[in-house]
């Protein structure tokens, strides 16, 4: 059986992995169209959802898979940082 964190875990991946394919979705609707027909909002939009859903499965990756030690390093390096 599932548990709650479990839940949650599957509900962040499946979020990021829409996200990525909304991405995709207007990155083809983007490149499809014919050059006097295209819309300029598509190819930001295309950019911005997969960023968020690529942000979205790296931070769980790093979360979930890194040792705590390494994280704890990361988080103060990127607290300092200029």
């Amino acid at each position: 059986m599932l548990g709650r964190v479990d839940v949650h875990l599957l509900n962040i991946e499946l979020i990021a992995l829409s996200f990525i394919c909304i991405g995709g979705v207007f990155n083809d609707l983007s490149n499809s169209q014919d050059m006097h027909m295209r819309q300029p909002l598509f190819w930001p939009l295309a950019i911005g959802f997969s960023s968020a859903g690529g942000g979205l499965m790296i931070g769980l990756f790093l979360k979930h898979f890194l040792p705590f030690e390494l994280m704890e390093e990361m988080r103060s390096i990127k607290k300092y940082k200029i």
